[in-house]
């Protein structure tokens, strides 16, 4: 048996890492085994490739042929390093895939009831949490403080910081700004419907809903409703004259 060239024991490890951590990996499934069987072909025939037009560049060797099945060959050598390199790599993945990552299921199913219930806490936690802060905002107007933080809302529902963010985040899908800044452009249309406020100006009547200042309220308005307040309030204008012409 011959022994391989030097070059065959270098891409024997760049044949065995491409196929374990990429090859293999992404392609070794039901749906995409067609895929790893090409380019598994594609990475040992190019390989050949290469070195054959290497040897016959150099003369090493005179007929294609010859240098395909010559000792050094990547496929056809004694022993074949892609045989090797596949055989290694299959192996190692197996061992792997059925070894090393189905090892946890076990402690994962053990503990799946006390996940489960674990859940259900949390949700009748949050769901007493969010009626808390509800009446807060609602019942009470929180937003119309304009200094009102995460914190002062936290605080105000006995709750922590962490606890009151997870539930605006992930249970009501939004920010805290976003969730204040929404009651505070509601509470300046009502307002400015209802025309209760038509002695303040526009600058007036969003700082009584809580706004701190000129520019955030009007960026804060344009993004909630499309328009700026000011074509809000001509909007308004132009409706009652409508009503009062038909009157």
């Amino acid at each position: 048996m011959h022994t391989p060239a030097p070059l065959a024991f270098i891409l024997f490890v760049f044949f065995f890492y491409s196929q374990s951590y990429y090859l293999m990996p992404r392609y070794l499934n039901r749906r995409d085994w067609h895929k790893f069987i090409v380019t598994t072909g594609m990475l040992y025939m190019g390989a050949e490739v290469v070195r054959i037009v290497f040897y016959l560049l150099f003369d090493l060797e005179d007929k294609p042929m010859t240098a395909l099945f010559d000792r050094d060959s990547f496929i056809f050598g004694a022993p074949a390093v892609a045989t090797l390199s596949f055989n290694a790599s299959l192996i190692y993945y197996m061992l792997k895939v059925f070894v090393v990552q189905q090892s946890p299921i076990k402690s994962v199913a053990k503990n799946s009831r006390h996940t489960q219930k674990q859940k259900v806490m949390m949700s009748d936690e949050c769901l007493l949490l969010k009626k808390a802060m509800l009446r807060e905002l609602e019942d009470h107007e929180a937003y119309l403080n304009p200094k009102l933080s995460l914190r002062v809302l936290a605080e105000s529902v006995q709750a922590r910081d962490k606890q009151l963010s997870f539930l605006i985040n992930h249970h009501l899908d939004t920010t805290f700004s976003h969730l204040i800044n929404s009651y505070r452009v509601n509470r300046f249309k009502e307002e400015a419907i209802n025309g209760q406020s038509r002695h303040l100006s526009i600058v007036g009547l969003a700082q009584n809903c809580g706004f701190s200042s000129k520019s955030s309220f009007y960026r804060v308005f344009k993004a909630h409703t499309g328009i700026t307040p000011t074509r809000f309030i001509d909007s308004l204008d132009e409706a009652s004259q409508q009503l009062d012409q038909t009157a």
